[in-house]
């Protein structure tokens, strides 16, 4: 959920994360995230930037109007996520 509480993302396994406005239940936008899926999605704490998380193992950072800014691909090693920048 934004900081101003008007907009909640959601994400889900057909590679879509959703920006929703909470006041009219309306979509605000609809972006493709992820090549396989997106599995987790978290909004910055002053609500310029959304961090996407993928099944194709990528994170993304977006800006507030759906552009992508940077990506890193990541395995998990010893129950740790090792982050490669791409």
């Amino acid at each position: 959920m934004s900081a101003d509480s008007k907009f909640f993302w959601t994400c889900a396994l057909d590679e879509r994360t959703k920006k929703w406005n909470l006041q009219s239940g309306k979509l605000e936008q609809e972006m493709i995230a992820h090549s396989k899926g997106v599995s987790s999605c978290v909004i910055s704490p002053n609500g310029k930037y959304l961090i996407t998380g993928g099944n194709d193992q990528k994170m993304k950072l977006w800006n507030e109007y759906g552009g992508e800014i940077w990506q890193a691909s990541g395995k998990f090693i010893d129950g740790k996520v090792i982050l490669y920048t791409l």
